[in-house]
């Protein structure tokens, strides 16, 4: 049996809002930084939950909850620590439609998760610890709190992450349209053993996995009979909960499941999918754009790996094309569809590849439609075209049908005094081959081959890569700090951090504002110090290096001057990368 509230239909009640009422469902500010925010994920059984700060003090342990109206709950706990005061009541209900409860409102005048900051935040308040098998916690996050956001639940990578960038689709994904109504919680659309339902509710504050309307489970063919798994609670009292196993799938979107068990409850008037559900998967929801994307995370990075590859690369054994380097950058000569030569940047912290808008209109490549391109530094995205290069032929290489995205490169080159290149290659655009950068030598080395897998004989300096928003980055130590970090050929300085890690290290001198930096988007502060401690990463050790810091980044930057001390090679199809010390 389900010991009481272990299962519960956390379904936090449905606010009853009215012209008098003091329920405010969105914060009246939200101030957030342009680069995602990524904060631990801990959790409340299968519930998600993330520190918060309320009224500048904290941290507070909050629950996200899809499922909840508004934009916060506060603990009755939390309200007599805060010492806040009661602004008025609302009405709570669960989905049943039984009697409402009465909730007091409070103001919160700032509430801060991660770098962002919601100030005129009105919660209701109430007791949410009645079990004692469950983690205390002071309040809960509501789905209006994101309004103007885009929430990823990484319920395997155990990672929240806020951006203020609109989800852009990979190809080949298959999102979800919120159907509700904007001042509701998130519904989609998902189909039990062929049935289709047009209203099924994401809602991460319920533990269960996959509910149904228990006069749904008469016409679906079950492996035995519905069993009662005990008594559960809501806001408004309890309920007997039943669970019985499908024979047949459920889809939603990207993730089909064979023959799972369903939640099954009278006080379930739709389909509402919890937790427990969710926990194999990446949530994301856009609520301005009413959409809504789950996946497994291998789903996920295969996507956005897809989208950045060719249709094909032809070589011939070991491919040798010179590059030579512009402004510390590596350059290289090249040909598209026959036209040529033109030069373009090999830059591994691109996701993407690049032609120049002025170019791409020259040259009338076959447009592909309309894109968003996001990045740390453009909060909203920025809307480009894409383009489809048939050929692109290098000495010894040919690319066949690469996808590249249209961007005022001389805007961001131009300025500090440096010729722009017609357009850049990413890693992604050599194919799963196997890529060496040879900058003693003048040389990109490719070929069909791969790397020893890290802790394998001959495997010194090789390190494990991991996919995150398009770019493969591998861990690196700083002083006592761990942290990941891209190589990025496009940068030419050496180490960069965020600069929300200036607080965070020992230096030997006092971080300077030494210039400024800029990308497609915007500018930004650089500031360096010398460590007071070493930089280590795939069995290296660098002492003390000098630190570059820059507010746009939220992972290590290892910029183009590694180049000069290492010869580096990527295995994208293995997901590895080999530091070889050049003496």
């Amino acid at each position: 049996m389900i010991p009481l509230c272990a299962l519960v239909c956390a379904l936090v009640p449905a606010l009853q809002d009215s012209e008098a009422s003091p329920l405010r469902l969105r914060p009246v500010a939200t101030i957030a930084p342009t680069y995602s925010v990524e904060l631990p994920m801990r959790m409340r059984g299968v519930m998600p939950a993330v520190e918060v700060f309320v009224n500048g003090e904290g941290p507070f342990l909050f629950a996200i909850d899809t499922g909840g109206q508004g934009s916060a709950r506060l603990d009755s706990s939390l309200v007599e620590t805060l010492g806040l005061e009661a602004v008025g009541s609302v009405q709570g209900a669960d989905p049943s439609g039984r009697a409402t409860r009465s909730m007091d409102v409070f103001e919160v005048e700032s509430l801060v998760v991660g770098e962002i900051e919601f100030e005129g935040v009105r919660a209701a308040s109430r007791d949410y610890n009645v079990s004692p098998s469950l983690p205390h916690i002071d309040g809960i996050l509501g789905y209006h709190l994101f309004s103007e956001l885009v929430l990823t639940l990484d319920y395997p990578g155990q990672l929240v992450s806020i951006s203020s960038v609109p989800l852009e689709l990979p190809d080949g994904a298959q999102g979800l349209e919120l159907l509700n109504d904007p001042d509701s919680v998130p519904v989609v659309r998902a189909s039990v053993a062929g049935l289709e339902l047009d209203a099924v509710y994401l809602d991460t504050g319920k533990m269960g996995g996959f509910g149904v309307p228990l006069d749904l489970l008469e016409g679906l063919e079950l492996a035995g009979e519905k069993r009662s798994m005990g008594r559960a609670r809501s806001v408004t009292g309890e309920f007997e909960f039943y669970a019985a196993d499908l024979v047949g799938d459920v889809r939603v979107g990207d993730v089909r499941v064979e023959n799972p068990t369903l939640d099954a409850a009278q006080i379930f008037p739709v389909a509402i999918i919890g937790s427990r559900f969710l926990s194999p998967y990446v949530l994301t929801l856009d609520p301005a754009q009413g959409l809504a994307w789950l996946r497994t995370p291998e789903h996920g990075r295969d996507l956005a790996r897809r989208m950045a590859f060719p249709a094909g690369v032809e070589l011939d054994g070991l491919t040798q094309v010179p590059i030579r380097y512009v402004a510390g950058r590596p350059w290289v000569d090249l040909s598209i569809d026959g036209d040529g030569p033109f030069s373009f940047l090999i830059d591994t912290g691109a996701s993407t590849a690049v032609v120049d808008t002025a170019f791409a209109a020259e040259l009338s490549f076959e447009s592909l439609g309309a894109a968003r391109v996001g990045g740390p530094s453009s909060p909203g995205g920025i809307e480009t075209e894409r383009f489809l290069l048939e050929t692109v032929e290098l000495e010894g290489l040919v690319i066949e049908s690469l996808r590249a995205v249209a961007l005022d490169l001389k805007a961001v080159f131009a300025p500090g005094g440096q010729p722009a290149p017609h357009g850049i290659l990413g890693l992604a655009s050599f194919g799963q081959n196997l890529v060496t950068f040879d900058k003693r030598g003048g040389l990109l080395l490719i070929q069909a081959d791969a790397l020893p897998e890290p802790g394998s004989e001959g495997a010194e300096g090789v390190a494990e890569l991991e996919w995150d928003g398009g770019l493969p980055s591998f861990e690196i130590r700083v002083g006592e700090e761990v942290l990941r970090a891209h190589l990025d050929t496009g940068a030419p300085g050496e180490l960069t951090l965020p600069s929300s890690w200036l607080e965070r290290l020992p230096f030997s001198d006092e971080p300077q504002l030494v210039g400024h930096g800029r990308t497609v988007s915007a500018s930004f502060e650089i500031h360096a110090a010398t460590l007071d401690g070493d930089l280590s990463f795939a069995g290296h050790t660098l002492e003390n290096p000098r630190v570059t810091f820059a507010s746009r980044l939220r992972k290590g930057n290892l910029g183009g001057a590694f180049l000069d001390r290492f010869l580096v090679t990527y295995d994208l199809a293995h997901e590895r990368i080999r530091f070889d010390a050049q003496p």
